[in-house]
């Protein structure tokens, strides 16, 4: 038995026949409306000439949503009768109509987020609702960062599920310390976080010696690095030529 089956890919697909070459007992499931992942190799024609690779299939048909209203299956119904190759289905719904469904064009995507953001606290004010109440839906991760701007800028809360918050990825923390760096040379956890990213061959031992000599003269570490023989640090010249590009770039 194999789920899913409108994602697998040829290598996949292949598997499955020799698997069931010779008793040809096999069962599929899957939906060719839900195929999403051709662009990672997944073929819908496995799913679609499935009856016809496999002469005297069963099909069953479960045709009913226990999810959505009316309105939305309808709604997908539509668009999905545009396909030119399926296998034929009537979906339907017994959950009640629903709401009607509202559509926004968006010239930007920091328009689209402000959109999105602003319909959020419309709601809330009309219905007192809570932010719980609401999700945002977004194809890749990398689109979240304009609805995290969006919803910053407002001062709601928000989670990020299934992925990393764009603020809490490594290379975007790197970034905003190196910024936070050059705002204040004195923040101490934005030097430690970027003296070595990318490495430039400041060993733990080197940033040791940098924050005792610090601590020592109750200065920053800035402030050594920059004169490191002032502090009475001895480094060679090697590690000495480390520093002076890092505080010189």
């Amino acid at each position: 038995m194999v789920d899913e089956y409108q994602d697998t890919n040829f290598a996949q697909h292949s598997i499955v026949l020799q698997l069931s070459k010779e008793h040809r007992h096999v069962c599929v499931v899957g939906d060719d409306a839900q195929s999403i992942y051709s662009f990672r190799g997944a073929d819908i024609d496995n799913i679609l000439y499935f009856t016809k690779v496999y002469g005297g299939t069963k099909v069953f048909k479960l045709e009913q949503n226990y999810r959505s209203t009316q309105t939305i299956v309808s709604a997908a119904n539509s668009l999905i009768a545009k396909n030119n190759w399926q296998i034929p289905k009537d979906v339907f719904s017994e959950k009640e109509k629903g709401e009607s469904i509202g559509v926004y064009q968006a010239y930007s995507d920091v328009e689209e987020g402000a959109i999105v953001v602003n319909k959020i606290a419309e709601i809330r004010r009309q219905y007192r609702a809570e932010y719980s109440d609401f999700a945002i839906l977004y194809r890749t991760n990398a689109q979240s960062r304009v609805f995290e701007e969006a919803l910053r800028k407002r001062g709601m809360p928000y989670r990020i599920y299934g992925g990393l918050s764009f603020y809490q990825r490594k290379e975007i923390k790197d970034v905003i310390a190196y910024f936070r760096l050059v705002v204040n040379p004195n923040d101490e956890e934005a030097f430690k976080r970027v003296i070595n990213y990318p490495a430039r061959g400041i060993g733990e031992t080197t940033l040791g010696k940098l924050q005792v000599a610090a601590l020592n003269a109750e200065v920053s570490l800035w402030t050594v690095l920059c004169e490191p023989l002032t502090y009475g640090l001895s480094f060679n010249k090697g590690t000495l030529t480390k520093l002076q590009l890092f505080s010189n770039s």
